[in-house]
């Protein structure tokens, strides 16, 4: 009986120490280390997106982020991180043709119940605006919750665990110690450059004068322009010109860069090491400044890409698309022959003309006649 009784209790003292050691995991304290450790300890993470190359003086658009937990994380976490995961720019000021936003997502609602490392892999999954806010597809970024026990003096687990977090790009070996908890989201607008050409036709025109144009461009940034002819005085409102030049832009205020072009040349404006560099969407204003040219007043063309020609000397608020977008000014002078009342007397012209001509034949016979009776008169 005795022995009986001891396998009893003994069997009670086992059920007691499980629950008693499901009890301590179920109500484990989770205590989250400081941020001053490197490399990094906390509760939470911080999502920056920053969009370049942007147009406009304010950017409206969002993007959305996926934060899925790794298959082959331990069983012990429940909860989910929470945070907004969406990055909403809403009319958000531009600056040097860049916007930059963040968010922050929290672990800290989060419990474990097992020691380990467990992973989530951050993604940006959806933008609301595809071509002017394209999306980051080539970031991805793994944030590690790594939990521990907490040990007492003997170095016994107490059944309280500890917590920190780190953080490095998919695909890393290493957590860098300068990264601290930032996932970097960033994309580019789609950019375009502008090829405006100067055309002059006409019986009376001169194809080296040079005429001046206007540039203005809305959209931060300094812009190169190259194709131009180097010289001094070449046309009105430009004292020297280089071969190569700027046009500095600005979403509101841009200040107009005068340059000479002349029949047949192409200024090539937004082209840096063979890359275009105006934002789409970016305004543009380009103007002929003066038609008159060493005192020869040309009527004016222009026309946009493949449309047709539009009468004028300006063309203002257009916007830019991405890629080559051409613009060509056409100058025309022309002088009329008078070409109607020639035909219209022409008759009579000829009708003088063989007059003349009869009575000149006629004199020119008839002095022949003369000339050869005073040589008869002189042989008698």
């Amino acid at each position: 009986m005795r022995r009986i009784f001891n396998i009893k209790n003994l069997c009670f003292l086992l059920f007691i120490a499980l629950i008693n050691a499901l009890t301590l995991n179920v109500n484990a304290v989770v205590t989250w280390e400081s941020t001053s450790v490197s490399p990094y300890r906390g509760n939470s993470i911080t999502i920056s997106r920053t969009v370049n190359n942007v147009a406009t003086s304010t950017l409206t658009c969002n993007f959305t982020y996926t934060l899925a937990a790794d298959a082959n994380n331990p069983s012990g976490a429940s909860g989910a991180p929470t945070g907004n995961k969406t990055i909403s720019f809403s009319s958000e000021a531009v600056s040097n043709s860049t916007a930059t936003k963040t968010t922050t997502v929290s672990f800290s609602g989060m419990s474990f119940t097992e020691p380990g490392d467990y992973s989530y892999i951050l993604t940006e999954t959806a933008t609301s605006n595809a071509s002017n806010c394209p999306r980051d597809t080539a970031s991805s970024y793994t944030i590690i919750v790594s939990v521990e026990n907490v040990v007492d003096g003997t170095n016994h687990p107490t059944g309280d665990y500890k917590a920190y977090l780190s953080i490095k790009e998919t695909g890393d070996t290493s957590i860098s110690a300068n990264k601290k908890a930032q996932a970097d989201f960033t994309s580019t607008r789609p950019a375009g450059h502008i090829e405006l050409t100067k055309e002059v036709t006409g019986n009376v025109a001169k194809l080296d004068d040079y005429f001046p144009f206007g540039i203005k461009i809305y959209a931060g940034g300094t812009y190169n322009i190259t194709g131009l002819t180097a010289g001094s005085n070449l046309c009105s409102g430009v004292t020297t010109q280089t071969a190569t030049t700027t046009v500095t832009g600005d979403t509101s205020s841009p200040t107009e860069k005068v340059i000479c072009l002349k029949h047949g040349q192409t200024a090539i404006i937004g082209v840096n090491n063979s890359t275009d560099t105006i934002p789409s969407g970016a305004r543009i204003d380009i103007s002929e400044k003066s038609n008159t040219v060493n005192g020869r007043t040309y009527t004016t063309k222009y026309k946009v890409n493949n449309g047709s020609a539009q009468d004028g000397t300006s063309l203002t608020n257009h916007t830019l698309a991405s890629g080559t977008t051409t613009i060509k000014f056409t100058n025309n002078s022309e002088e009329d022959t008078p070409t109607g009342i020639l035909i219209t007397i022409l008759p009579y012209v000829l009708v003088i003309i063989g007059a003349v001509g009869g009575i000149l034949v006629y004199f020119k016979i008839n002095k022949k006649e003369e000339k050869e009776e005073e040589k008869k008169q002189g042989t008698n």
